[in-house]
């Protein structure tokens, strides 16, 4: 390399180190003000500038120490993926060792939940964050402690469980995404005062806006005879939710 070459080299990669340098620098000030709260036992603190500091180097040490901390606060789960992560990093043999021997502990502290899902639900969340989950059944490794596990399909309540999980526990819970369909609205139109049917159901004159339990998908069936004719009309309704809970299913 010639040293023109090598000058501008060195002066086109001067501003990327200089703006390198103030990241580098404050990932090192979490670390250290995670380090503080470690030996002081203040582990949410720990972990909180830890995972700080890591967003902005990712090294084997802050790997490790977030994994001490994470098991300190009971968070095995997240605790063995660290260590985990930190052993496949680290050239530091005293300290993989080290990690091995937390981990052989910490690998009978998750608890299992065999999840049971029906009703085709779109999205499934615990502990109010989404799951890559759906219909059939799953296993699922969870820190001891309370878990909701939400399945949800538009136009059904939510299928909720709560469940309390040991140390190595095991647990079953089985949701029905289908369950419990949303009620519909039912809107007619009349004109004059015919005599109406929902799904052979009498209507009372002027009665034109109807809550109309929603048991089952299907159609609903609408009748209004007069002396000289009768109409008919069917919507589709039944589970499934109209917009917004009071959508217009339909006019005459």
């Amino acid at each position: 390399m010639t040293p023109r070459l090598a000058l501008a080299l060195a002066l086109a990669l001067a501003p990327t180190v200089a703006r390198a340098q103030p990241a580098l620098e404050r990932a090192r000030e979490r670390f250290e003000d995670g380090q503080r709260a470690l030996d002081e036992g203040r582990y949410a603190d720990a972990a909180r500038a830890f995972e700080q500091s890591l967003s902005i180097a990712h090294r084997p040490g802050t790997l490790f120490n977030l994994g001490l901390a994470y098991r300190s606060l009971g968070r095995c789960t997240e605790a063995i993926q660290s260590l985990e992560d930190f052993s496949a990093l680290s050239h530091d043999e005293e300290r993989v060792s080290t990690a091995r021997a937390v981990l052989a502990d910490l690998r009978a502290c998750p608890a299992t939940v065999t999840l049971s899902l029906r009703g085709a639900p779109s999205e499934v969340l615990v502990d109010g964050q989404r799951r890559p989950l759906r219909e059939g059944q799953q296993t699922l490794r969870l820190d001891p402690g309370r878990h909701v596990i939400e399945a949800r399909r538009q136009g059904y309540a939510p299928a909720r469980a709560e469940v309390d999980l040991d140390r190595g526990g095991e647990s079953s819970v089985t949701l029905d995404a289908a369950g419990s369909p949303y009620d519909g609205w039912l809107r007619l139109d009349l004109e004059g005062t015919p005599a109406v049917r929902v799904d052979g159901e009498a209507w009372s004159s002027g009665d034109t806006e109807r809550l109309v339990p929603a048991v089952a998908t299907g159609w609903r069936c609408a009748t209004a005879t007069t002396r000289s004719a009768a109409r008919w009309r069917c919507l589709r309704g039944g589970a499934r939710r109209w917009a917004s809970a009071r959508r217009r299913a339909g006019a005459w």
